[in-house]
């Protein structure tokens, strides 16, 4: 692929790439490119594994100094390990290009998916936010300060869509270089996330600079487009400096007040006025959202490398207290590791009937990383070993109880043991179906258990309970909003009509496309209140393409549905949904306009919607002959700062 590529100079960088990766690595194609770096997938033949290889940019290894500033700051990034932070597992010498080795991550950047869904689930944003967090309150304790996060520096995993950041580091070897970053048409970074004592040039900073950055990533989730724009870098500078926050409301109404207040104390222009650290800025915002989650986590987990890969890879040390533990990691024979394996499993067995879930993850973490050991006589004891674990069910048991009753760290290293076996991962959606429990739902999400054939089963579940949890849980899965959506349908084709209903109204929940579809789908469902939630959650979603539905319900509908959908009108917002419901109050009956709780629920309505879109026909319905109407809209005006008084008088009409 890299011949078709058709240049030259790429073709020449992969093969330097090669060189100083060894024999045992075999470049493959060029997934990436950027102002500062150029990124190769690259394949591991002895562990039969694919990887990514970030080379600085060619226009920018002219100057010696940086190539050495971005090898020092990779090395420091490197020493990086927590589950959200994608791991970097060799940085090259400098008698190579520079460059550095990491997980190969499949998936999607933040910023991909925002270009393309738009406005995420408040949910979905609070949940990357919270791993975000993590990673950033996990580095800046260990000293290291990003200086670039963004939304294209976030990777969300295909599988579970669990948030990782990349690229520690790499931003201060290249704002603190003498080098002309612009020359060759290079551009580094981008504008719209730099704190203000960078947009400002300063160099000394820490980490309240990334919560900065941090409540910018957010925003744009929440609103679909950064708070801060202009046609040139300076324009942006100028913005982060003495621009305040743009206010939500416009473009995301509904959302409570208190999380812009929350985001625009960690975009305060003064450092010392922001959260000291990300986690307290998401533990508020999560407190203004005011819906608690099921999780308290900010943990994720990518596959780490072998420690026995000595010739290339960093290893990472694992320290253990028990005998057996430290005997395995210390292994260096097939008999030794054989025995010392066998020894862990017996003690992992003891730990999980004692409920010692801390025993049980240090023991899966010791076995899986001498699982990864690249001579597979070696590998091959703690491989058996683990999987013989994974139909422990009281491993499992241990591990579950941990994570819902263990604080953020606790959870992160229980979720690392989960996932180093699929059959673990597997009998942990077993233990949340028996207990019905959406805190496990989530769980197993987060570690790879849904997979497409156990959702069919779940959607399918006669169990009111089980189907209750799993799409409980599906409100906070930070997966794609196309696959969410295809198993919420799956679930619209359950025959009970409360399990359909819910599945809507999870769908709701979460608002946006997703609402809108689903809601669309389950408007023709037989059952009432199916079809009730179907028009709840198009007003939830918030989008213009629901207002025909709506409208038409509204006028031929039943009475409840019509109510049903004048509420989910005033959910919408708009000035279009305001003259929807104003034509309710010209309806007549018997040569006198009709009156009853369709109108009063249409005044009500009215009276949700912003007053700019709403105040002339609340103006007219003052003087109302029904007193509960006229009593809404003056109350409404009043609360508006409008003028009250009717434009004509209405009552005899």
């Amino acid at each position: 692929m890299l011949a078709s590529d058709g240049s030259d100079r790429i073709a020449a960088l992969a093969e330097q790439v090669g060189l100083a990766l060894g024999e045992h690595y075999r470049v493959e194609e060029l997934i990436g490119k950027g102002g500062a770096a150029i990124v190769f997938r690259v394949h591991d033949e002895r562990l039969h594994r694919s990887l990514a290889v970030k080379v600085l940019n060619p226009d920018l290894m002219a100057s010696t100094e940086l190539a050495q500033r971005f090898r020092r700051e990779a090395q420091t990034a490197a020493a990086l390990n927590h589950p959200n932070i994608v791991p970097i597992f060799f940085v090259g010498g400098e008698a190579h290009v520079p460059c550095y080795v990491m997980p190969l991550v499949e998936g999607e950047s933040l910023g991909a998916r925002i270009r393309r869904e738009g406005q995420l689930p408040m949910d979905v944003a609070l949940g990357i936010a919270k791993d975000i967090a993590a990673a950033l309150d996990f580095a800046h304790g260990a000293g290291v300060i990003h200086r670039d996060v963004k939304p294209d520096n976030i990777m969300l995993d295909s599988v579970t869509g669990r948030s990782l950041l990349m690229d520690f580091g790499i931003a201060k070897a290249l704002q603190e270089s003498d080098v002309e970053l612009t020359q060759s048409g290079v551009v580094v970074g981008t504008p719209h996330y730099l704190s203000p004592e960078q947009a400002s040039g300063q160099k000394s900073i820490d980490g309240r600079a990334d919560v900065y950055s941090l409540s910018l990533v957010v925003y744009e989730m929440l609103a679909g487009h950064p708070p801060f724009t202009g046609g040139t870098p300076q324009a942006i500078f100028a913005q982060h400096v003495s621009a305040e926050l743009p206010a939500l409301d416009g473009v995301r109404p509904g959302l409570p007040r208190a999380i812009q207040d929350v985001l625009a104390k960690a975009a305060a222009k003064v450092p010392g006025d922001r959260f000291d650290r990300a986690g307290e800025f998401v533990r508020f915002l999560e407190r203004a959202y005011g819906r608690r989650s099921l999780r308290t986590s900010g943990a994720t987990v990518v596959g780490t490398h072998s420690p026995s890969d000595m010739n290339l890879f960093q290893s990472l040390e694992v320290k253990a207290d028990q005998p057996s533990l430290q005997a395995l990691i210390e292994a260096k024979s097939f008999t030794d590791v054989a025995e010392a394996a066998e020894s862990v499993e017996q003690y992992l067995g003891n730990a999980a009937l004692q409920g010692n879930w801390q025993g049980v993850t240090e023991g899966i973490r010791v076995l899986r990383r001498r699982a990864q050991d690249s001579r597979p006589a070696f590998r091959d004891p703690a491989a058996r070993a683990l999987e013989r674990i994974s139909k422990n069910t009281a491993v499992v048991e241990a591990l579950a109880t941990g994570w819902k009753n263990g604080g953020e760290q606790t959870q992160a290293h229980l979720e690392e043991a989960l996932i180093a076996s699929p059959g673990l991962a597997g009998h942990l959606l077993d233990l949340a179906i028996r207990e019905r429990s959406p805190v496990l739902m989530l769980l197993a999400d987060r570690v790879g258990a849904m997979t497409e054939g156990r959702v069919d089963a779940l959607a399918r579940d006669n169990r009111m309970g089980v189907v209750q949890a799993f799409v409980t849980a599906l409100r906070e899965s930070l997966r794609p909003t196309h696959i969410v959506e295809r198993w919420l349908a799956l679930v619209l084709q359950h025959p009970k009509p409360e399990v359909r209903g819910l599945a809507v109204e999870s769908a709701g929940i979460r608002g946006g496309v997703l609402a809108e579809r689903l809601g669309r789908l389950a408007l023709g469902d037989a059952a009432l209140e199916v079809r009730i939630a179907a028009l709840r959650a198009l007003g939830r979603s918030r989008r213009v393409e629901a207002l025909p539905d709506l409208a038409q319900f509204l006028e031929h509908g039943a009475k409840v549905e019509q109510i049903a959908a004048a509420e989910a009108l005033a959910d919408l917002g708009s000035a279009r949904a305001a003259q929807v419901l104003s034509r309710v109050f010209e309806r007549k009956r018997l040569f006198r306009k009709e009156r009853g709780p369709l109108q009063e629920a249409a005044a009500t309505a009215l009276a949700r919607l912003p007053l700019e879109v709403s105040k002339d026909t609340l103006r007219l319905l003052v003087a109302d002959r029904n007193r509960q109407i006229a009593h809404i809209a003056t109350t409404a005006m009043e609360a508006g700062g409008a003028d009250a008084v009717p434009s004509h008088d209405s009552s005899r009409d």
